[in-house]
């Protein structure tokens, strides 16, 4: 299976950290390599549809083709998912709070529009609530609790149309912590 490293891997061990983000010039081979695998993607269904109107759906060669499409598939919303994050502004939380940002997405990846993303602690108290932009950011500003000691937050988001993420995102937040988690909706 084809795999993608991330852009820590691929830079200078101090390069995300100097600028803050990547590099123009990686984000912009990011988003060619999501290109590349859509075009791939789209020959091996052409492929797989010539197999099977020749050979039918038991086709030994459809096995291998289904390997390949499934590879290319993760490959290409790894990079997109790249592509999607390196375009987000870099934020660092103030001593005293902490951030949680990421993205809700359907089953498609694709953002969700509108969303309530809600941060709860342990009690139901909600803490903070954001709604999520046109490509499905959300950015929500939290203040833990005083003591340094991480406390525990559940994130829950829901959009029009009854669609809830499931299960709810639990983490631990303590004062200066930036924690990115993004959130799949489901029907």
């Amino acid at each position: 299976m084809a795999t993608r490293k991330t852009d820590s891997d691929l830079l200078p061990a101090d390069a995300v950290e100097r600028t803050g983000t990547i590099a123009p010039i990686r984000l912009a081979s990011l988003a060619l390599a999501a290109k590349l695998d859509a075009a791939k993607i789209r020959t091996l269904k052409l492929q797989r549809a010539h197999l099977v109107a020749r050979y039918g759906e038991k086709a030994p060669e459809l096995r291998r083709i289904d390997e390949v499409f499934d590879a290319y598939a993760t490959a290409m919303q790894v990079a997109t998912l790249d592509v999607q994050r390196a375009r987000v502004p870099p934020v660092s939380p103030a001593a005293d709070r902490a951030i949680v940002h990421g993205r809700v997405v359907d089953t498609e990846n694709k953002g969700v529009k509108a969303a309530t993303v809600t941060a709860q602690d342990a009690a139901g108290k909600t803490l903070a609530t954001a709604k999520s932009d046109s490509a499905g950011y959300y950015h929500l500003d939290l203040a833990p609790p005083a003591e340094a000691r991480p406390s525990k937050v559940s994130l829950h988001a829901t959009a029009t149309g009854g669609k809830a993420a499931h299960p709810g995102h639990e983490l631990e937040i303590a004062p200066g912590v930036l924690a990115i988690v993004d959130v799949l909706l489901r029907d």
